[in-house]
């Protein structure tokens, strides 16, 4: 695949960041993920459908000698991921955390 929705790569990390916690639930080793900070490469294309839109589109390797250099723009990302449990209530999101979700935090 040349170009990815630049949603489909939050969704995804969003997941593999879950899946991270899931996994290391019984592990002693805490790490908290305090920022994660995304460098991407991406074009913007419109639609005249939905009232005129942009959808913003991640360049991979492979597409970059397809797309001309200058329609190709950086996007700096920071995200600031948190724990939320059933109560709403945000902690920072612990990689090896024992809580399930809707447990008080420590």
């Amino acid at each position: 695949m040349d170009k990815l929705p630049l949603t489909e790569i939050v969704v995804e990390l969003r997941r593999q960041l879950e899946e991270a916690r899931k996994r290391a639930e019984d592990g002693r080793l805490k790490l908290t993920v305090e920022a994660i900070d995304l460098e991407l490469q991406v074009t913007a294309s419109s639609s005249t459908e939905g009232g005129g839109s942009f959808k913003f589109w991640v360049i991979s390797g492979d597409a970059r000698t397809k797309v001309a250099a200058e329609s190709i723009q950086k996007v700096h990302l920071r995200l600031k991921p948190h724990f939320v449990n059933d109560a709403g209530n945000t902690d920072p999101l612990n990689i090896q955390d024992d809580r399930g979700i809707g447990s008080a935090a420590p």
